[in-house]
């Protein structure tokens, strides 16, 4: 009997290491300010974090989201939310507590393996 409990909760405790992976995606570019195009984006959910063209992301998982902001301390803030049922994305660009609507944008998002 104490085998038989023994595996069980090894394996309840081994269970949760199924989610704890990195995680790449190719999200399409803001094309109100850049040409069309993707770039990556990794999700690290060992460390908690996004990264996005070179910018760390604190991140918060939730059933249906992942939500992220930059790591820098300045008044200029970026705000990541990230669909987990569709991949989409949604980029908020902040000045002081003002959202700069010229350069927020929502865009669609795909899982890829990397290649190297």
């Amino acid at each position: 009997m104490k085998k038989i409990l023994s595996i069980v909760v090894l394996g309840l405790l081994f269970s949760g290491n199924g989610y704890a992976e990195i995680v790449n995606l190719l999200c399409k570019k803001n094309e109100k300010k850049f040409a069309s195009g993707e770039y990556p984006l990794t999700i690290d959910f060992i460390n908690k974090k996004i990264i996005r063209a070179h910018t760390n992301f604190v991140m918060e998982v939730d059933e249906n989201y992942l939500s992220a902001k930059s790591e820098e301390e300045s008044s200029f803030k970026i705000y990541l939310l990230l669909n987990r049922m569709n991949l989409e994305l949604d980029v908020t660009f902040y000045e002081g507590t003002k959202i700069d609507t010229k350069n927020s944008y929502k865009t669609s998002c795909k899982k890829v393996e990397k290649k190297i």
